[in-house]
């Protein structure tokens, strides 16, 4: 009797599985709903339209969706809620080529007031791909509206394209847009569009890594923008792609979360860069406003706003303005504006602002910024590339705000070089040159496997680097052929700077930091001679490695 009530105790306590159901252009609304966690086989076993597929669904399952282009939309609300974003309900292509562009409507994805918290929208296929796209052509608003009873949603890895006057409209909180590719937003009726349109007192949001370009319109718009009553909880906008938006501002704050993050982003090519507005306390760090027109950042009645380690390059004037309006107790520091069209800062609200350490080179210099013979060499701007390159004066520039860096001082800008601490080479392991690098602010080093642009010397004779593998988050390991390395001997490796060895910033879903350019450097040597023995030949080799002659 004890051993059936035990059975029975933990039949009820062990948790509910979730289930995988399929859409395809092959299916049928017709055909019984079919739980298969691989692609299934046969027609009967998947729906023809996403909104028969949702209704097959209970809370955290998985909905995948084959290629096509379906034309459905505004059916969000009929998602039922995960519980936690480990089980939450996913709605996810299942391959390239998933288009939902309906065929007239308001909205392509709704979720109204009802709370439809833990949703995934999930286009994922490996990084920089957009297996899911959403398509409002013949839409009439927005492409996405999450109003805020929503809370909770999630949509990572899509293309959205072709909406009217906004990709996303919000006030919801803890939202996640994640890696997105969001472009040419059609104005509609004469009023501003943005790609994204944050409103009321939202918390917890996280808008990182998206690729945002090429708005249509012929008012004033903007890149992003951020126009509530401020909250308490931080939000977060880093490593997006602002560019090609040539009527647009990239970002304005208007009233933003209290400690907001602002930080590792690109504005490349638009009207003007970043204005805060009647803001309150953001935090705007580390960004790179890139070729504005007008204004590169602007203040106006912004208050303890802190502007730290941005790079403004090839504004128009000024490069920094702080209008008269009492920005009390904001802070502009360890920025560097280059080649300004006008002043590099104009300061018209005198003391109410901290201005401090700001590097200047090409406009005119004030008391606020004197001119400092720089230079701003990034790695290719007519490709797009921002990184850092070798001889940018940025480089160590910076002010010490907190956030991760590398180097004795952290660099102005989106990016950061990488540093390198060590190259050994070890007993026992005397093929393979151990390099490790300092990379605090966007690890792990990239790619896991197979990086190129290496090269190697053992006595200045040259070899092959046969393999190289990262090792941890900050160690590439380069496999060298020929015979293996033994005391005495000099060893010395090579990187160009532009292969493929980079970091982990993957600003807009594509651009990181390259590992710096290396001539010729001498790796330590810890291979002893203890650690050796002669082989049959009389040649030096590692312990438990024979050199065959």
């Amino acid at each position: 009797m004890k051993i059936c009530v035990l059975f029975v105790v933990l039949f009820l306590a062990s948790p509910a599985w979730s289930a995988t159901y399929w859409v395809s252009k092959s299916g049928l609304d017709s055909n019984a709903c079919f739980n298969s966690a691989s692609e299934p086989t046969l027609s009967t076993q998947s729906r023809l339209t996403i909104a028969a597929g949702i209704t097959c669904l209970a809370g955290g399952d998985t909905l995948k969706i084959k290629a096509g282009t379906y034309a459905e939309g505004d059916f969000a609300n009929s998602i039922p809620a995960g519980t936690s974003w480990a089980a939450a309900t996913t709605i996810q292509a299942a391959e390239a080529g998933v288009i939902i562009q309906p065929s007239s409507g308001l909205r392509i994805v709704y979720h109204s007031t009802v709370r439809s918290n833990f949703i995934i929208w999930d286009g994922s296929g490996g990084i920089g791909t957009y297996w899911l796209v959403l398509d409002g052509l013949n839409q009439t608003s927005d492409c996405v509206k999450i109003d805020s009873g929503s809370n909770y949603v999630r949509i990572q890895q899509a293309e959205i394209k072709n909406c009217h006057n906004q990709g996303f409209l919000t006030a919801a909180s803890n939202l996640e847009f994640l890696n997105n590719k969001v472009h040419d937003i059609i104005e509609t009726g004469g009023s501003p569009q943005h790609p994204f349109y944050i409103g009321g007192s939202p918390t917890g949001l996280k808008i990182n890594g998206n690729d945002i370009y090429d708005s249509f319109e012929t008012v004033n718009g903007y890149g992003v923008q951020f126009f509530g009553e401020p909250s308490t909880g931080a939000n977060e906008f880093k490593r997006n792609w602002i560019h090609a938006g040539s009527a647009i501002v990239c970002l304005l704050v208007g009233s933003p979360t209290d400690n907001g993050t602002v930080a590792y982003n690109i504005c490349e090519s638009n009207a003007a860069g970043v204005g805060f507005g009647g803001t309150i306390g953001p935090n705007f760090f580390h960004n790179t406003v890139y070729s504005s027109a007008n204004t590169g950042i602007q203040l106006a009645n912004a208050n303890t706003v802190d502007i730290d380690n941005n790079l403004i390059v090839s504004s128009g004037n000024p490069g920094i303005d702080i209008l008269a309006t009492h920005e009390t107790g904001s802070r502009i520091r360890n920025n560097m504006i280059y080649s300004a069209t006008g002043t590099d800062i104009a300061n018209a609200d005198g003391a109410d602002v901290t201005i401090t350490g700001n590097l200047c080179e090409s406009g005119t210099g004030t008391s606020d910024c004197t001119e400092s013979g720089l230079t701003a060499a990034f790695a290719d701007p007519a490709t797009h590339n921002f990184s850092i390159g070798a001889t940018n004066s940025c480089i160590d520039q910076g002010l010490n705000i907190g956030q991760p860096f590398n180097g004795p001082a952290p660099d102005c800008g989106a990016f950061e070089t990488i540093v390198l601490l060590s190259a050994t080479v070890e007993n026992g392991d005397a093929n393979t040159i151990r390099t490790t690098w300092e990379n605090n602010v966007h690890p792990p080093l990239r790619p896991a496997s197979g990086a190129t642009g290496f090269s190697a010397r053992v006595n200045a004779g040259a070899r092959n680097v046969t393999a190289v593998t990262r090792v941890g988050d900050d160690k590439f390991y380069l496999t060298i052929d020929g015979a293996a390395v033994v005391a005495g001997q000099t060893v010395d490796f090579s990187y160009t700077g532009t292969g493929t060895a980079t970091d982990s910033a993957l600003i807009g879903s594509l651009w990181n930091q390259n590992l710096p350019a290396k001539t010729n450097q001498a790796v330590t040597n810890n291979v002893s001679a203890a650690g050796q023995k002669f082989n049959a030949t009389g040649k030096w080799t590692t312990t438990g490695k024979m050199v065959v002659q």
